[in-house]
C-alpha cells in the first residue's frame, strides 16, 4: 500500500459561465509505502513534500437544475518524494530510499448543492 496525506490549498477563477480555473499547492506527509506477502520487507518511508496541482472545472449553468450543479474536472499534479535515510544498527550507517516523481492525471465528478 502506498499512503499519502495530501492537504491542498487551490484558487479558482470562474472564467465565463460554465468554467473556473484553479491551481495551487499540495503538501504530503507521512508518506511510506507498506508491503506485505510476497513483497514484505521492502518498505519504505518518505520525507514531507510540496507539490504544485492545475485544475479545470466545467459546471452547469447555475439555477438550471433545482438538485445543484454537476460537472467535470481534470487536474495535474506534479509530486516528488524524497527517500529518508533509515539509520541501521548496530554498524551505524544509513540507507537512503531512491526518489521518485509521482506526476499524475485526475479526473472527477462534481456535484454542487
Amino acid at each position: 500500500a502506498f499512503v499519502r496525506m495530501p492537504v491542498e490549498l487551490l484558487v479558482f477563477r470562474n472564467v465565463g459561465a460554465n468554467w473556473r480555473l484553479g491551481g495551487g499547492a499540495r503538501l504530503l506527509s507521512s508518506t511510506k509505502l507498506e508491503t506485505s506477502g510476497v513483497g514484505a520487507g521492502f518498505d519504505q518511508t518518505y520525507e514531507a513534500s510540496t507539490g504544485l496541482v492545475a485544475e479545470a472545472q466545467y459546471l452547469t449553468q447555475r439555477g438550471a437544475n433545482p438538485y445543484g450543479r454537476f460537472g467535470v474536472s481534470i487536474r495535474y499534479v506534479v509530486d516528488r518524494f524524497d527517500g529518508k535515510a533509515i539509520a541501521k544498527q548496530p554498524t551505524n550507517y544509513s540507507i537512503t530510499n531512491p526518489p521518485f516523481n509521482g506526476n499524475h492525471v485526475g479526473l472527477s465528478l462534481i456535484y454542487m448543492y
